[in-house]
């Protein structure tokens, strides 16, 4: 009767200590999976890095206004011409009180002209604008 008792708690024994392994190494195979999976997302990034470190700024700029122009409705001239700047008499002064552009866009007044505006060169200077329309 001993010995059953024996065989039996033997028996048991193995298939208690057989669950928690199975459970252990499905759990390292998770991890494992999880931990590949993160470093291959790292190392594209670190591809996408190195691939941009080597690239021209100015060309990189080009694309960029390029995407912002083409995502912009051409009937919304204040966002085309953000960071443009036009400089001149009453018909520049117009493009502002229509709301074409903003007034920060602007640098005009009625009668001016090449001779009179030597002034206006600071303040256009000042703006720093990408683009300067005459």
């Amino acid at each position: 009767m001993f010995e059953k008792i024996k065989q039996c708690v033997q028996a048991n024994l193995v298939i208690v200590m057989l669950i928690p392994g199975v459970i252990m190494m499905l759990i390292l195979v998770i991890v494992y999976q999880t931990t590949a999976r993160e470093n291959a997302k790292l190392d594209e990034g670190v591809e996408i890095l190195t691939a941009l470190e080597t690239r021209d700024l100015y060309t990189m700029e080009e694309k960029i206004d390029y995407l912002k122009r083409k995502a912009v409705d051409p009937g919304d001239y204040t966002a085309l011409f953000g960071n443009a700047l036009v400089f001149g008499d009453s018909i520049a002064e117009g493009l502002g009180l229509f709301g074409f552009l903003n007034p920060t866009s602007l640098v005009a007044m009625m009668g001016k002209s090449a001779e009179n505006s030597q002034g206006d060169v600071q303040s256009i200077v000042e703006l720093a604008p990408r683009y300067v329309f005459f």
